[in-house]
């Protein structure tokens, strides 16, 4: 919301200066505000698609969105290597009995 507002003030400052360019080319006023305009769009090309993505709400979905990734990678990395080492010797519970993970 501050970013918008800081920019509307912006153009509104900016705007009778660029009137102005009209004594320099009578043109410029209007290549002035339609490249704006034009680069504004290739900027929007940049943006990502957002069609069926669930979007987050808060500012502590965004950080845990972010920091999660590499430490679910590292976490399913350990447990797909326990898995491995179970599968080949069979693992055991604490009171000496199978786990049931000896059919894998």
């Amino acid at each position: 919301m501050g970013f918008t507002s800081t920019m509307s003030r912006i153009g509104s400052m900016a705007a009778p200066a660029v009137l102005i360019l009209d004594e320099v080319l009578p043109a410029l006023p209007s290549i002035v505000y339609g490249g704006a305009a034009v680069i504004a769009g290739v900027f929007a090309l940049f943006l990502p698609e957002t069609l069926n993505v669930p979007l987050p709400e808060t500012v502590d979905d965004v950080e845990e969105k972010w920091s999660k990734k590499p430490h679910i990678q590292k976490q399913i990395e350990k447990e797909s290597v326990a898995l491995q080492d179970m599968k080949e010797g069979g693992a055991e519970c604490e009171d000496g009995k199978t786990s049931g993970l000896n059919a894998l």
